[in-house]
């Protein structure tokens, strides 16, 4: 079983993610608050943070860099939706996201996404 934090401003994301994911097995913690995020991860380890990147401060960017700098293990799924997406897609990779997906999300995609990573 594998620790997977989920931060996401939106409530309705972060359930359908936790309930996809602990059905499968997984130990989820989740948050709509990045900072809260950032100081649970600091209190317990992690294999998988999943991020929204579009968030108030700290937004999602600023959430990647500062996991890869404090915990560069941790393994990172960005996600975000809106007409540029692809290019924060391609922000987040270069700043360290392992992975990302766009919303809407789809459950097979994210399980399959995350048992990559894992």
């Amino acid at each position: 079983m594998s620790r997977i934090l989920v931060i996401d401003d939106d409530e309705t994301i972060l359930e359908f993610i936790q309930i996809v994911l602990e059905e499968d097995k997984h130990e989820v913690v989740s948050t709509t608050d990045s900072a809260a995020g950032l100081e649970l991860l600091n209190r317990k380890r992690m294999d998988l943070v999943i991020t929204d990147i579009f968030m108030p401060e700290p937004g999602g960017l600023q959430v990647i860099i500062n996991i890869r700098e404090k915990f560069p293990q941790t393994k990172i799924l960005a996600i975000t939706a809106g007409a540029k997406s692809l290019d924060y897609i391609s922000l987040a990779k270069e700043l360290g996201a392992d992975r990302a997906l766009q919303k809407p999300l789809e459950a097979g995609k994210l399980l399959a996404t995350v048992r990559s990573l894992l």
